[in-house]
């Protein structure tokens, strides 16, 4: 398993977006409105808007992606730990 994608949640996303770029050197890789992404070392950095969510609370503001060679096979191992899942797992376009 491997860290692919992080999302933070953040207030200003030109300000963080220049932060970003500017100090740490990440490369801007698509700007939208409630969304951007940021690259960095292969991996994407997304900054979602605080429109993203309705109520920003400790633990919903940072959303990391992993990638795994058996999305299913992980998913069933990590079910048998008793890991709680807010979905069920779901193919999407």
């Amino acid at each position: 398993m491997k860290l692919k994608n992080i999302y933070v949640l953040v207030k200003d996303n030109d300000r963080a977006i220049k932060f970003y770029t500017e100090v740490l050197g990440f490369s801007l890789h698509r700007k939208q409105d409630r969304y951007s992404i940021l690259t960095f070392d292969g991996m994407w950095f997304g900054l979602l808007g605080e429109s993203f969510i309705d109520e920003v609370k400790r633990g919903n503001n940072c959303v990391p992606v992993f990638q795994v060679e058996n999305v299913k096979k992980e998913y069933e191992r990590l079910k048998k730990l008793n890991i709680k899942f807010a979905t069920n797992l779901q193919d999407l376009p």
